[in-house]
């Protein structure tokens, strides 16, 4: 497995940086275009029932992407002995935390946020109460996302070429 990985190194790196600024452009369209736009018109259809979906389809693609192949090339630096993090410094450290972070945020993604969409009714004939709920978490939930992933983002380029 080691020497797969190790031969692929090179394209899963830059699958692993194209899809983390991906990530992090979604999540910053989101925060500054689709919720301005959702505030103003709270029911809009093609928000809600166009957008929405799609984004969020779009983001469990990217982060899954993102974990994956970014645990992948972990696996190949350290040759297999993921205890090397612990010892190595700020590199170690600050792979740990980000990736942590990241794997983190995913399985919200996947798991909280898969439930709060089913529950809430994620489109617009929803009851308002469901709409005044789905208001209230779809304008906290993507400014906690771009704080962590920014500190993320900062955790990766530390362990990439240190402070």
């Amino acid at each position: 497995m080691l020497d797969l990985i190790n031969a692929i190194m090179n394209p899963l790196r830059w699958i692993h940086i194209m899809s983390g600024a991906l990530w992090f452009g979604l999540v910053f369209f989101i925060n500054v275009v689709i919720l301005p736009a959702l505030k103003k018109n709270p029911k809009d259809p093609v928000i809600l029932d166009e957008l929405f979906p799609r984004i969020f389809r779009l983001a469990s693609i990217v982060s899954a992407t993102v974990v994956v192949s970014g645990t992948l090339m972990l696996h190949g630096m350290v040759d297999g002995d993921w205890t090397r993090l612990l010892s190595s410094g700020r590199w170690g450290h600050a792979l740990l935390l980000g990736g942590g972070l990241a794997w983190g945020i995913t399985i919200f993604h996947f798991v909280v946020e898969s439930i709060l969409a089913k529950r809430m009714g994620f489109d617009s004939s929803a009851d308002p109460q469901a709409m005044a709920k789905f208001h209230v978490v779809i304008q906290k939930v993507p400014r906690v996302a771009m704080v962590v992933l920014s500190a993320i983002f900062l955790l990766m380029m530390i362990a990439a070429r240190g402070i």
